[in-house]
């Protein structure tokens, strides 16, 4: 446990003001008044610990005024500051405690005399060196710690941009392209056709085309974007958008989607991406057969219900990744909902989207 700088400026004080009542009891009231002046002068030595031990040395010429000349010699030791200041202070401290005891009432041998007036100086002066020391060694390691991770966070971030461009260089490559092709084809069965049917689908898939390399622009803007400018995101979907994905779904779809457009964006969207999802599944896993979406809003939530019925027809081989619903949960998580999708009694299919009221302000969902 470690004290306070006002504890241990107190315990200082007391020991240092024990040591001159000593010397007072002995009858030497100069020697007492020289050891409370050194103990005062601790009050220093902190700001100025050079003065602090100056007003040691008349009372180590008196013998006294040793805890007080340890003490400031320690805390000049302490600072970083002049090596010859500090040396001029550790040779004044010595002499003055020799000269202290070779005047003093109890003569000490010679050897105990060096000794006596270096445990006075240079032994606080090792020991406040040693402590600047590991000071600035603790310092240096936090500043290297600091660096290892700014440069490990640099290096993560420099990994991350370098996975994203090289993300968006192969959506651009590969996805881009064959997506433009697509629109291509349809475009030249569109013109090409005589078939109504014919028509419809090459001008549907077109449009899906076109919607679909739109939003592939955006995200290759997000990807691609570092310290540049920064993008625009693309017009986000809402409720109002729903009935267009439903008549582009290519399926027998029933609507009771009863929810006002003065809902939030980021439910909006959800619902959207909601019924976006399950219709892309109907029409993968049970081409043809009937869908029915339900919206509802109670006091407290909003309940988005895609129901498809049992497939009719082989399912579709189609590729996916099967990230659909996994994206369409966490999408619901953010906004505090729920989102639960299984198998029906009579062999189709449910998705149940249910969003709380309170997720019904701006959150940044795309």
């Amino acid at each position: 446990m470690r004290l306070s700088s006002s504890a241990c400026t107190a315990l200082i004080l007391l020991a240092t003001s024990a040591e001159a009542a000593v010397t007072l009891l002995d009858s030497a009231p100069l020697a007492s008044a020289l050891s409370f002046l050194a103990a005062a002068g601790l009050l220093l030595r902190h700001r100025t610990p050079a003065i602090a031990v100056i007003l040691t040395l008349p009372g180590l010429l008196f013998g006294c005024a040793t805890v007080a000349a340890v003490v400031a010699v320690y805390a000049l030791a302490s600072r970083r500051g002049s090596t010859a200041v500090l040396v001029t202070a550790v040779f004044g401290v010595f002499a003055a405690g020799l000269i202290g005891q070779l005047t003093g009432p109890y003569p000490l041998h010679p050897v105990a005399l060096v000794t006596t007036a270096a445990m006075f100086a240079i032994a606080p002066a090792a020991v406040g060196i040693l402590g600047a020391t590991r000071r600035r060694l603790v310092q240096s390691l936090a500043e290297l710690r600091t660096v290892h991770e700014e440069q490990r966070a640099q290096t993560a971030a420099t990994a991350v941009r370098s996975e994203r461009e090289a993300l968006a260089r192969e959506m651009h490559d590969v996805v881009s392209h064959q997506v433009s092709l697509m629109a291509v084809q349809a475009g030249a069965l569109q013109v090409s056709t005589r078939d109504p049917a014919a028509h419809a689908g090459a001008r549907t898939i077109r449009e899906l085309c076109v919607a679909t390399l739109e939003e592939l622009r955006t995200m290759l803007l997000v990807l691609r974007v570092g310290e540049r400018a920064p993008v625009v995101p693309a017009p986000q979907p809402s409720l109002a958008d729903v009935p267009a994905l439903i008549a582009a779904s290519d399926l027998p779809v029933s609507v009771d989607l009863d929810l006002p457009d003065t809902l939030g964006i980021p439910v909006q969207r959800a619902v959207f991406r909601a019924v976006q999802e399950s219709l892309t599944n109907a029409r993968k896993h049970a081409p043809g057969s009937p869908v029915t979406v339900t919206g509802t809003l109670g006091e407290d939530a909003v309940e988005v219900r895609v129901t498809n019925a049992p497939a009719r027809a082989p399912s579709l081989a189609l590729p996916g990744a099967g990230l659909g619903l996994i994206g369409l949960r966490e999408r619901a998580q953010i906004l505090g909902g729920t989102v639960v999708s299984a198998p029906t009694r009579d062999g189709g299919y449910e998705t149940v989207m249910r969003l709380p009221l309170r997720a019904d302000t701006e959150t940044h969902v795309g």
